[in-house]
C-alpha cells in the first residue's frame, strides 16, 4: 500500500516541475534545456517547501507529546488532513481524550478515598475516647478492686486501644495531608530552641538503652515557621534513631542554614537500613524487617507522615544509610513558609512502585537492553542503590554509556530512592 502522504508529496513536486517547464518554454520562449534546468531548481525549492510543510504536523505531535508528558491532558494535535498524518492525529487525539477521562476518574477516586479515610477515622475515634476513659477508670479501681488476672487483661486491652488510637490519629493526619488541609501555625520561631526542646523531650525515651543525644545547631536567624510541625518531624526521626541505636550508642541532631532553607539532620550509628528496605522506607505501613522493628512495633506511618509534612512546605526529605553502620535522615525547611498547600499522595504514592520507576529509568536511557539489565538485577535481588551504581559504572567502562549518561542515570536513581546527593557532586561508591 502506497502512502497517501508520499503520493501527495510526489504529485506536488511533479506538478510544480511540469508547470515551471511549460511556463518558461511556452510563455517566455525559453529553450527547452534552460527550461528543464529552471524546472529542476524550482522542483528543489518546492521539495524543501513541501518538506517543511510536512514537518509542521510532526512538530505539533512533538509539542503535544511534551505537554502530555507533563500532565496536560487538554492538549490536542487536531490535524485535519485526509492522509496518514491526519489519521494518526485523530487516533492520537482520541487516545489523549481517553487518558484524560482515566485521569479524571483517578482524581475522583483519590478524592473519594481521602474523604472516606477522613470520615472513617473521625467516626472510629469518637467512641475511642470514652472507651479509653472507662478502661482507665476500671484499672484505677473506680468500680471496685480488681484481681491480678483482671488487671492484666484490662492492661492488655488498654495497650491495644492506645495503639489503635495512634493508628487512627495517623490516618487522620494522612487524610489532612492528602486533602491539603494540614494545619500550619506560622510564627516567629527560634530553630535552635525547637531542636533543643525535642532533644530534651526525647532524652528520657527508652532510658534502658542509655543512648546519648548530641545537639549541633549553627547560628540560624529566627524565621516564620510552625514549631509544632518541625518538632513532630524531628521527634519521629529521633524516636526511630534511638530505637535502632545500640545500647549506649549516640544520636546526633543538627540544623544549619543553607541558601534559602534550613537543613535538619538526625544521625544514628545503629542497625542501618537493609538494601532492599531502602526501596520502600517512605512507604506507608512499611517497616524494616529486623529484630529491632519486631521488638518495638509501630504503625509504619511515621516516615510517610514526615514526608507529607515536609513536602507540604516544599521541603525535601531523604536519607543515607549503610546496614550495620547507621542511618542519617535529612529534611529541609524553606526560610519563607508556604501558605498555599497542595495535595500530596501518600497512601498510593509513586514511591510504592519504585522498582517500576527504576526500570523506567533504564529503559528510557538504554532502550530494551536497559529493561533486560534491570530484570537481571531484580532476579539476583540486587536492586539497591549500591548494585545499580556499580552496574552503571560497569556499563560506562564497557562503552555502553558515556560519563554524562551515567551521571544523569545515577542522579535519577538517587531521586527514585530518596537518597540525598547534591547536584554536581560525584556519585558515591556506596551510601555513607
Amino acid at each position: 500500500m502506497v502512502s497517501r502522504v508520499i503520493i501527495k508529496f510526489v504529485l506536488y513536486t511533479i506538478a510544480a516541475s511540469l508547470f515551471t517547464t511549460g511556463f518558461l518554454s511556452v510563455i517566455f520562449d525559453v529553450p527547452l534545456t534552460f527550461a528543464l534546468a529552471g524546472s529542476a531548481i524550482f522542483a528543489m525549492l518546492s521539495f524543501i517547501i513541501a518538506s517543511k510543510m510536512f514537518m509542521v504536523p510532526l512538530e505539533k505531535f512533538a509539542i503535544v507529546s511534551h505537554e502530555l508528558e507533563h500532565g496536560d491532558y487538554k492538549a490536542r494535535v487536531s490535524w485535519g488532513s485526509d492522509d496518514e498524518i491526519g489519521d494518526l492525529s485523530r487516533i492520537f487525539d482520541r487516545a489523549i481524550a481517553r487518558l484524560e477521562r482515566v485521569e479524571r476518574e483517578r482524581l475522583q477516586l483519590d478524592h473519594a478515598k481521602t474523604e472516606f479515610m477522613s470520615i472513617t477515622s473521625h467516626e472510629l475515634r469518637s467512641p475511642m475516647t470514652p472507651m479509653k476513659a472507662q478502661l482507665e477508670m476500671l484499672l484505677a479501681g473506680y468500680f471496685g478492686k480488681l484481681g491480678a488476672k483482671q488487671k492484666e487483661s484490662l492492661e492488655l486491652v488498654l495497650r491495644n486501644t492506645n495503639r489503635l488510637d495512634r493508628i487512627i490519629l495517623d490516618l487522620l493526619e494522612i487524610s489532612r495531608i492528602e486533602a491539603a488541609r494540614l494545619r500550619f501555625n506560622f510564627e516567629r520561631t527560634s530553630i535552635a530552641k525547637v531542636v533543643q526542646a525535642v532533644a530534651d523531650e526525647m532524652h528520657g525515651f527508652m532510658p534502658g538503652k542509655k543512648v546519648k543525644l548530641e545537639v549541633h545547631v549553627q547560628k540560624i536567624p529566627e524565621i516564620q515557621a510552625d514549631a509544632a510541625r518541625v518538632s513532630q518531624v524531628l521527634r519521629n526521626l529521633v524516636n526511630n534513631a534511638i530505637k535502632f541505636s545500640k545500647k549506649g550508642g549516640k544520636v546526633i541532631v543538627s540544623a544549619r542554614a543553607e541558601k534559602n532553607e534550613i537543613v535538619f539532620s538526625v544521625q544514628d550509628f545503629g542497625a542501618g537500613i537493609g538494601k532492599q528496605s531502602q526501596l520502600r522506607i517512605f512507604e506507608p505501613f512499611f517497616q524494616e524487617q529486623s529484630v529491632f522493628s519486631r521488638s518495638f512495633g509501630g504503625t509504619g506511618l511515621g516516615l510517610a507522615i514526615c514526608r507529607g509534612i515536609v513536602e507540604a512546605q516544599n521541603g525535601r526529605i531523604w536519607f543515607e544509610s549503610e546496614q550495620g553502620k547507621g542511618t542519617a535522615f535529612h529534611f529541609t525547611l524553606p526560610l519563607t513558609p508556604v501558605t498555599e498547600l497542595k495535595p500530596i499522595n501518600i497512601l498510593f504514592s509513586k514511591k510504592s512502585g519504585i522498582e517500576s520507576t527504576l526500570k523506567g529509568i533504564f529503559v528510557e536511557h538504554l532502550g530494551p537492553m536497559g529493561g533486560g539489565e534491570f530484570e537481571a538485577l531484580r532476579k539476583k535481588g540486587e536492586t539497591d542503590y549500591v548494585h545499580i551504581h556499580m552496574l552503571l559504572k560497569e556499563l560506562e567502562q564497557k562503552g555502553v554509556i558515556d560519563n554524562l549518561a551515567r551521571n544523569t542515570m545515577d542522579m535519577e536513581v538517587l531521586a527514585a530512592f530518596g537518597v540525598g546527593k547534591k547536584e554536581g557532586e560525584p556519585a558515591p561508591d556506596k551510601p555513607t
